[in-house]
């Protein structure tokens, strides 16, 4: 007996979507651990403003500070500009592998850099301004090919600038001015269109 074509159809469907549908399902609970981990890694409680961050949410899209696409609800911007949180840099911060905006400005964030921040590849704007974080800028920074603005001044950062920076090849402002930086700017004798506000 031949299997109806709506059958056939409804199956077909299921096939090629349903493995999507639970590979992003997964993704948002990762995403969801990676946020609520970060938060609860300081001694002291998160501020109020965070109240609404629950680990049992399937995903983090209507948490405040939070901006999902609204394709897959996968992170696209994590934006904290001017709160006491007094907490490392995210770590496991490739688990957002959709991010574009990582901005955490003068929120006493501690720590260093994490190198797995070179993962994200679709970042294009990271604000670190304002901040505690201590250690080297990482160079697997310069693997971020869609990064614009790289904000990281006003730390303690120490060491090289280093020259993996050159990379960012679409760099077009560069803020690390208030460290403790050596060392020579990777974009100098290159066009300003490439990087057309560099403060150090």
């Amino acid at each position: 007996m031949p299997i109806p074509r709506k059958v056939l159809t409804v199956t077909l469907f299921f096939s090629l979507f349903l493995p999507f549908f639970i590979s992003s399902a997964s993704a948002s609970s990762n995403e969801v651990a990676a946020l609520v981990s970060w938060l609860r890694s300081s001694n002291s409680p998160p501020p109020t403003a965070f109240s609404s961050w629950n680990p049992s949410d399937s995903d983090p899209c209507h948490w405040p500070y939070i901006t999902c696409s609204s394709s897959d609800n996968l992170v696209t911007e994590i934006n904290v500009v001017s709160l006491q949180l007094a907490l490392p840099f995210p770590p496991n911060i490739s688990t957002f592998t959709s991010l574009q905006k990582l901005v955490i400005s003068n929120t006493n964030l501690t720590g260093s850099i994490s190198s797995d921040v070179g993962d994200c590849s679709q970042l294009r704007v990271i604000d670190l301004s304002s901040n505690s974080l201590v250690g080297e800028i990482p160079s697997t920074l310069g693997k971020l090919k869609n990064l614009q603005e790289l904000i990281l001044n006003s730390n303690g950062l120490t060491g090289k600038i280093p020259p993996e920076l050159g990379g960012c090849v679409s760099l077009k402002n560069l803020d690390i001015f208030d460290n403790f930086l050596s060392g020579i700017l990777p974009f100098q004798g290159r066009s300003q269109r490439r990087s057309e506000t560099v403060g150090a």
